[in-house]
């Protein structure tokens, strides 16, 4: 087996970049911008469309359905 000690330095450098500002990763922080809700393509059997709430750190709240959905 080979030894990788050429790979040791470049991996290194890599982790010690740290990033600024987590808001431009995909899944990273988003800004603090308050509650926000989330809406599906699922209807359930009354026509309704089911919502789920997250608080302002994108944490999964609760769900509630639609009552004023097209169908009700």
């Amino acid at each position: 087996m080979k030894k990788l000690s050429g790979i040791k330095k470049s991996f290194s450098s890599l982790e010690n970049k740290k990033l600024t500002d987590l808001t431009m990763v995909q899944g990273g922080r988003r800004p603090s911008i308050g509650a926000s809700d989330v809406r599906s393509n699922f209807l359930n059997a009354q026509g309704q469309q089911d919502i789920d709430a997250y608080d302002q750190y994108g944490n999964w709240s609760f769900r509630y359905w639609d009552n004023l959905s097209p169908g009700c």
